[in-house]
């Protein structure tokens, strides 16, 4: 709704456009003047539907029985596309809600819909087995240097929501205090044992795609 005028002095009028309702329920507007409330109620398109989601992501692993809901004042098909995404019942009317599965992806990440009528609800799905082959992964740091005596830090895991990782470390004088696995961003803390072998030495911990080099002095 949109108005000629927001303010005025002394008499006058207010006009308005009420935009066309194609797909939605009954709806009410309200417009206030010092007060004076005018009620504008505009009917409900002859045939709509809404859906209750929009857009989602999901795992790789595969789900069952998910409910969509659908609000509706007429009758309405269904499609589920492409084949890995399943969706009952074929057609209804007036609310209701679809339960559909999603199969388990072992591939790249991927996109399908269900589409109602003219509305459609879009699914993503992360790919491969535990999100490594399809997520992206980074590290704040790819190196760290520590005198003899050792230490602690930390270091920043980024990567998407769902994706799984977990940190591989063969140095014995190397102790992980967090983050020893996670799914998306996290944090990997560890502990440095002082070096009493008189040499430097180097060390590396690995995870997915990602390797954070260690390096300590002798002195």
């Amino acid at each position: 709704m949109t108005f000629s005028s927001n303010a005025g002095v002394g008499n006058g009028s207010v006009s308005y456009t009420v935009a066309a309702n194609t797909n939605g329920p009954t709806r009410v507007a309200n417009i206030n003047v010092l007060g004076q409330i005018f009620t504008i109620t505009q009917s409900a398109a002859s045939c709509y539907v809404i859906l209750g989601l929009s857009n989602s992501w999901f795992n790789q692993i595969s789900y069952s029985n998910l409910s969509l809901p659908v609000f509706s004042n007429c009758a309405w098909t269904v499609t589920a596309s492409p084949s890995w995404i399943t969706a009952s019942p074929a057609s209804g009317s007036n609310n209701g809600s679809i339960t559909y599965s999603i199969a388990a992806n072992s591939g790249a990440t991927r996109s399908g819909t269900i589409t109602v009528n003219t509305q459609t609800y879009t699914i993503n799905q992360l790919g491969g087995p535990g999100g490594i082959s399809s997520c992206t992964f980074s590290l704040s740091s790819q190196s760290e240097s520590f005198g003899k005596d050792g230490g602690s830090s930390s270091v920043l895991v980024t990567t998407q929501d769902g994706c799984d990782w977990t940190v591989t470390n063969p140095n014995s004088w190397i102790t992980l205090t967090s983050g020893q696995a996670g799914r998306g961003v996290g944090v990997i803390g560890y502990t440095i044992q002082r070096n009493t072998t008189g040499v430097s030495r180097s060390g590396t911990l690995t995870f997915a795609t990602q390797s954070l080099s260690i390096l300590q002095s002798a002195n």
